[in-house]
């Protein structure tokens, strides 16, 4: 199974992350607050994703990728919704692999980060 894990600017992910998700106390579970369930349907799962990859950077959890049925249960956003912006997102650049394992890229975490940026009033 080969990864993507190049560097990212941790610093960045966690500013902009930081309105939007949090991680519950003494573990690893991903957690949307307030400002989270403002996000629209593909940042919100960007932003999930982005989470997880980060987890994985700080050696938190082991495997970043995620599928489309976490995806759904994590961000509560419909199958109809999540399976084909998922693939809407894959042919964008924004996620790679398949099947159970989806992530970003590193090379795409930057224009993530900029997309979430737009939620700053």
């Amino acid at each position: 199974l080969y990864t993507d894990s190049g560097a990212f600017d941790e610093k960045r992910v966690v500013a902009v992350l930081k309105p939007f998700l949090g991680i519950r106390r003494g573990g690893s579970t991903i957690v949307f607050i307030q400002g989270g369930h403002d996000l629209k349907g593909e940042d919100k799962m960007l932003a999930y994703i982005l989470m997880k990859k980060l987890l994985k950077s700080e050696g938190v959890i082991e495997e970043e990728g995620v599928s489309g049925k976490e995806v759904r249960e994590q961000t509560e956003l419909p199958k109809g919704t999540v399976d084909p912006t998922m693939q809407k997102l894959k042919n964008q650049g924004f996620l790679i692999g398949s099947g159970s394992n989806y992530e970003i890229p590193a090379r795409r975490v930057e224009a993530v980060i900029e997309r979430l940026e737009r939620y700053r009033s």
